[in-house]
């Protein structure tokens, strides 16, 4: 079915918009649903990821009214690594993350995609047959 399709561009793009290391949030996504609308087709897009709408948004990097606290861990070639029972780690400062607005950029470029290829495609099918 075409909103189907619709939804898989969509969610394409959407991974593509992700440039978060290790590629967890990307794989978290899935497509929840299409539904055939009056007014278009609405695509229901769903991350399982708990921290997804954090890296999206932005976020303070402690709890509210912690001013500093400590992680346990340690750094590798790919990063800091969270071990829960290590002696040594880092401390975190209280301070905003920036948010890297993934969704918004993914959606932005779907939906350029879609009306420049797809749109003039789906008028050209509705003339041809009298829709």
């Amino acid at each position: 079915e075409l909103g189907y399709a619709c939804g898989y561009l969509a969610l394409g793009f959407l991974k593509e918009a992700i440039s978060v290391n290790g590629g967890e949030l990307r794989k978290r996504w899935s497509l929840k649903s299409v539904e055939a609308r009056s007014d278009g087709v609405l695509i229901s897009l769903m991350n399982s990821s708990e921290h997804a709408s954090y890296v999206n948004i932005g976020h303070m990097l402690n709890p509210t009214g912690v001013e500093r606290r400590f992680v346990p861990g340690k750094w590798t070639s790919s990063g800091f690594q969270y071990e829960p029972n290590a002696e040594e780690g880092m401390t975190l400062k209280q301070k905003w993350v920036e948010g890297l607005f993934f969704v918004e950029i993914g959606l932005d470029e779907f939906e350029r995609a879609v009306e420049k290829f797809c749109e003039p495609r789906i008028v050209a099918f509705l003339e041809k047959n009298g829709l």
